[in-house]
């Protein structure tokens, strides 16, 4: 089984030589990175997102008239989008695939005012992807899952940190419900930094809620987690939870214990 390896790198003619990291997944990360980034910035405290279907007004279903064929209109919905954005919020950027090819996109106003850097959108601006990084968590963990025969029915509490307390419920709470959100956790806020998480496990879900759609970021938070008893908070691996598991799938767990590697990296 290969150790962790760290070895000086220069990624490109102008970029600086520093440490890069290759956990035994063959996962590659930058230390000098890792250690400069900020898990939790103060501007992100007390954020709150929406909570998606809890949310708004749902709206009934459309009956079709028989014989009615649908179409869509991608430049009337351009120009609807724009009509909608351009004069109401401080500036958007859009893309529309189809197959996964760009067929229509727009933009309009500033990606940071003047105060920020005054940067206008542009198709190349790097944004905050937000929760869209669930489909990404979500997809990873599903080929994780299928990868090493586990079903998605799987309970977590075998995955979780050892030294974490564990509170009622959490037995019960399964992969697929963390995915889904249906497994119970209930957070105030939009908050899921890593003492927030260790703080729900201990505390546990009531049997009322596990099985009830709640959408919460902590579902998603939790497969990307710290993992190690002696990391430093705000020291988080790249590795999710089930790698601390699979990688030395097999082997005791004094082994598994003594073979374990920490190291920084960002979220």
């Amino acid at each position: 089984m290969p150790l962790t390896k760290t070895e000086k790198v220069t990624l490109g003619p102008e970029e600086p030589t520093t440490e890069s990291t290759t956990l035994p997944s063959g996962f590659r990360f930058n230390q000098t990175a890792a250690k400069a980034h900020a898990m939790e910035p103060a501007h992100t405290r007390g954020v709150v997102s929406s909570r998606g279907l809890e949310e708004g007004i749902k709206l009934p279903p459309r009956a079709l008239p028989s014989g009615v064929a649908l179409s869509f209109n991608t430049d009337g919905f351009v120009a609807d989008l724009n009509a909608a954005l351009a004069a109401n919020t401080a500036g958007y950027v859009m893309q529309l695939r189809q197959h996964g090819q760009p067929i229509a996109s727009a933009q309009s106003g500033l990606a940071h005012r003047p105060a920020d850097g005054s940067e206008s959108w542009m198709q190349t601006v790097r944004m905050h992807i937000a929760s869209c990084s669930k489909l990404i968590t979500a997809i990873a963990m599903t080929r994780t899952l299928a990868a090493h025969s586990l079903p998605a029915s799987t309970k977590i509490i075998d995955f979780l940190p050892d030294y974490w307390a564990k509170g009622s419920n959490i037995d019960k709470i399964t992969f697929a419900q963390l995915m889904t959100h249906t497994s119970g956790f209930r957070v105030t806020g939009s908050d899921t930094f890593f003492p927030i998480m260790k703080s729900q496990v201990a505390t546990g879900v009531t049997s009322a809620n596990l099985g009830v759609y709640s959408y919460q970021n902590m579902n998603f938070s939790m497969w990307r987690q710290e993992r190690g008893r002696r990391q430093k908070r705000g020291h988080v691996l790249t590795c999710n939870i089930l790698q601390r598991r699979f990688i030395f799938r097999g082997q005791t767990r004094t082994a598994r214990s003594s073979r374990l590697q920490t190291a920084s990296s960002p979220r």
